[in-house]
C-alpha cells in the first residue's frame, strides 16, 4: 500500500509570546522570538499504475474432455484443468496456494478484480464440467469450494466404482499386437484411478472382492444396496465386509424360504390337476413328447418318431405299423389307439407289452374282459 506523508510546517501566534521564565527580574521583555515548528502527519492511501492483483482474462479456450463422474477419468481430467487455469492465470483461485484477498478500502481496484478473477475461475470451471455436475457449483461459495464439491463428488462414488477399476485391470492382458508398456501403462492408470477414489485398506478390499463376486444380474439390487451402504460409511461408523455376510446370510435364508414356497405352490398345482402329464398315472407316457409340450399319451419312447425315439425319422403311421406288427396286427389301420378289425382281435391274444410311465414305473395293460 502505498501512502502519502506530507510534512506541514507550522508557525503559530504562541511561539512569539515570551514564557514567564525568560523574563529580567525588572520585567523587561526579551524580544528574541522562541519558534517551534509543529509537524502534521496526514496519511492518505492511493493505488498506483502497478496493482496488487491485475485483471485476468481467458486466453486460451478449454479443449479438454467434460468432466462425467461415470464416464471420465478424474485425475486425467484435473491435471488438464490445472493447466488450462495456469495458462489463463487463475490457477491460484481453484488450487493451492490461494490468492489472498486484498483490503477492499485500502485497494478498492485490486479487490475489484480479485473477485471478477474468482467469479471467471467458477466460469471456467462451469465449462469443462458436464450439465449434471452444475448442481455442485454456486458462485457464491468460491471457485476453491465449488472445484472441491464437484471432486467429493466424482471421486465419492464408493467401492462399486473401485471394482470395476480394479476388474478391468486384472482383465487386461498382454498381447503381441499392443506394445507391453503401452498396456503395463494403461493397468498403472486403472489402480491409481481406483485408489484415488478412497484409501482402500484389508477390510475395503474384502469388501471389493465380495462385490466384485456379485457379478450375476440376478445380484443387481443386493450389489446397488451394499454399494450404498459402503458409501455411507465412516470412521466413527465403518462398514466392513463383516455387514456384508450378515446381510448375504439374510439373502440366502429369504430365497431358500421362497423356493419352498415355490415348491408347496407347484406340489398343490399338480394335486390339483390329478397329473402334470394330462393323463391317467397308469396310461403309456413318451417323456420325448412330454418335454417337447406335446401330447405324450397313446405311445412311449419305442414307438416315438423325435429324435432320440425309437422309430426316429419314421412317420406317424409307420410307428403305429410297426407296433401292431409286432403285437400280431395287420398294420393296415392309421388310428394311433392301438388297433381296430382283424388287428384288434388278434392284440387280445397276445402277451401285453409293458411300458414306463411318467412315474418311472413299469406297467403292463390288462384288458377287461
Amino acid at each position: 500500500m502505498s501512502m502519502l506523508w506530507a510534512i506541514v510546517e507550522h508557525t503559530s501566534v504562541d511561539d512569539y509570546r515570551i514564557p514567564a521564565s525568560t523574563r529580567n527580574p525588572d520585567r523587561t521583555p526579551i524580544r528574541k522570538p522562541i519558534l517551534s515548528a509543529r509537524r502534521y502527519l496526514i496519511e492518505q492511501p492511493i493505488e498506483g499504475n502497478v496493482l496488487s492483483i491485475p485483471a485476468m482474462a481467458i486466453r486460451t479456450q478449454w479443449t479438454g474432455d467434460i468432466l462425467h463422474k461415470d464416464k471420465t477419468d478424474f485425475k486425467s481430467w484435473e491435471r488438464r484443468f490445472r493447466n488450462f487455469l495456469s495458462m489463463n492465470g487463475l490457477l491460484t483461485y481453484v488450487f493451492s496456494p490461494l490468492t489472498i484477498s486484498p483490503n477492499p478500502s485500502a485497494e478498492p481496484r485490486a479487490y475489484g478484480n480479485y473477485v471478477t478473477n474468482g467469479a471467471l475461475a467458477v466460469a471456467a470451471l462451469e465449462h469443462a464440467v458436464h450439465e449434471s455436475l452444475l448442481d455442485f457449483i454456486d458462485h457464491s461459495k468460491g471457485a476453491k469450494i465449488c472445484f472441491e464439491n464437484v471432486k467429493a463428488h466424482c471421486l465419492g462414488a464408493g467401492p462399486i466404482k473401485q471394482v470395476a477399476k480394479i476388474r478391468e485391470a486384472l482383465s487386461t492382458y498382454c498381447s503381441t499386437d499392443t506394445p507391453t508398456v503401452d498396456t503395463a501403462t494403461n493397468i498403472c492408470k486403472l489402480v491409481d484411478a481406483a485408489f484415488d477414489m478412497g484409501t482402500i485398506d484389508r477390510d475395503l478390499f474384502k469388501c471389493i472382492a465380495i462385490l466384485n463376486s456379485l457379478n450375476d444380474k440376478a445380484f443387481d439390487n443386493i450389489q446397488s444396496s451394499l454399494s450404498r451402504d459402503l458409501a455411507g460409511s465412516t470412521k466413527m461408523n465403518p462398514y466392513t465386509s463383516s455387514h456384508i455376510i450378515k446381510i448375504l446370510g439374510y439373502e440366502d435364508t429369504l430365497a431358500s424360504s421362497k423356493r419352498q414356497m415355490q415348491t408347496r405352490d407347484t406340489a398343490l398345482a399338480v394335486k390339483d390337476t390329478d397329473h402334470a402329464h394330462g393323463h391317467a398315472p397308469d396310461a403309456p407316457c413318451c417323456p420325448l413328447c412330454y418335454a417337447a409340450r406335446k401330447p405324450c399319451k397313446t405311445h412311449t419312447k419305442r414307438w416315438c418318431i423325435r429324435p432320440g425315439g425309437g422309430m426316429e425319422g419314421k412317420t406317424i403311421t409307420e410307428s403305429i405299423n410297426a407296433r401292431r406288427a409286432e403285437q400280431g396286427g395287420t398294420g393296415k389301420s392309421g388310428s394311433g389307439g392301438g388297433g381296430g378289425g382283424s388287428g384288434a382281435k388278434k392284440d387280445k391274444e397276445k402277451i401285453p407289452v409293458p411300458w414306463i410311465n411318467s412315474s418311472g414305473k413299469a406297467c403292463i395293460a390288462r384288458r377287461k374282459r
